[in-house]
C-alpha cells in the first residue's frame, strides 16, 4: 500500500511516447473493430438513410432531429464499448499484472 503523502514519480514525456502512444494505437484500432460498434455504426447508416429518405418537404428542425436521433444508439454503444475495454485488467484479473511494467502505474 502507497501512503498518500508520498508524491508519484515523475513521467518523462520521452517515457509517455513509448509507452502511452502504442498502446492507444492498438486500444483504438480494437475499440473500431469492436462488434458492437461495427453494429452500431450500421444502424447508424440506416438510419440516417431512412430518415434522408421520409423528408418530403424542407423543415429545418425536422431535418436535424432526423440527422441527430440516430446518433443516440451509436453514442450508447460507443460508451459500452470503452466501457468494457477500461474495464478488461479488472475482469481478467490482471490489475496486479501492471507492478510488473517497466513503465509506472501512472503511465
Amino acid at each position: 500500500m502507497t501512503d498518500s503523502s508520498t508524491p508519484m514519480p515523475a513521467v518523462s514525456r520521452e517515457g509517455l511516447r513509448t509507452t502511452v502512444l502504442p498502446l492507444a494505437r492498438i486500444e483504438g484500432r480494437r475499440l473500431l473493430r469492436h462488434p458492437l460498434i461495427l453494429v452500431a455504426a450500421a444502424l447508424l447508416v440506416a438510419l440516417d438513410f431512412f430518415a434522408i429518405l421520409s423528408l418530403d418537404e424542407v423543415d429545418a428542425d425536422g431535418y436535424a432531429w432526423s440527422l441527430i436521433v440516430p446518433f443516440t444508439p451509436f453514442a450508447a454503444a460507443v460508451v459500452v464499448a470503452v466501457n468494457l475495454a477500461a474495464l478488461r485488467g479488472v475482469r481478467d484479473d490482471a490489475d496486479e499484472l501492471y507492478a510488473s511494467l517497466p513503465a509506472p502505474a501512472r503511465a
